[in-house]
């Protein structure tokens, strides 16, 4: 799939409804959440929950 395309497919799918289903990629120390879409939502880090408002954009 072209980069513009995935653009555009990501684009439509931020307008619909997600529910409240999140995935989670976990490792040792963390675990990662992610909504329906693949974005980031929050991280917990040896304990410690980080909002994704918390987290630079270097982080994310």
């Amino acid at each position: 799939m072209s980069e513009k395309m995935w653009d555009v497919t990501i684009k439509h799918a931020k307008t619909c409804v997600m529910g409240n289903k999140y995935y989670v990629f976990q490792g040792t120390n963390y675990r990662v959440f992610l909504n329906p879409i693949c974005q980031l939502v929050k991280a917990e880090i040896n304990g410690t929950t980080y909002p994704i408002q918390t987290l630079s954009s270097i982080n994310r």
